[in-house]
């Protein structure tokens, strides 16, 4: 029995892999935060918050509100092969009900989403009063 047999259970590499490729050994990214199973990163800006998301195959996305969710999505047809995203990001109710202006750019398969949030106003007037 050969190695090959004994690691996969085949003799058969070709059938294991077709044309004879292997799957990949080593695979590193350097994603700033974005991972496979985590596909988005929010940071804190002055203005708000930043979103960086994957949307890999995308040259632009289309950005839209549903309830209190961002649905990034989008799709590209390259040689005959469609490639489709769909990211639905939730965003807390106190955060969204202040964000006055969204925008977006998509390059290089990652999707940056800025939300630029106002202060709330009950916050700015709230009366401190030592009894």
């Amino acid at each position: 029995m050969s190695y090959f047999n004994t690691f996969f259970g085949t003799d058969d590499f070709n059938s294991m892999f077709p044309l004879g490729f292997g799957i990949p050994s080593k695979i590193i990214f350097n994603t700033n935060g974005i991972k496979d199973m985590m596909p988005s990163f929010w940071t804190k800006t002055d203005n708000g918050y930043r979103a960086t998301v994957k949307t890999l195959g995308l040259d632009e996305a289309n950005i839209e509100i549903v309830n209190y969710t961002i649905k990034i999505s989008g799709k590209n047809t390259i040689d005959d092969k469609t490639y489709d995203t769909i990211v639905e990001l939730p965003v807390a109710e106190a955060i969204l009900d202040n964000v006055y202006k969204i925008t977006h750019e998509t390059k290089c398969g990652l999707t940056f989403i800025e939300l630029f949030v106002q202060e709330p106003e009950a916050r700015k007037n709230i009366e401190i009063v030592k009894i």
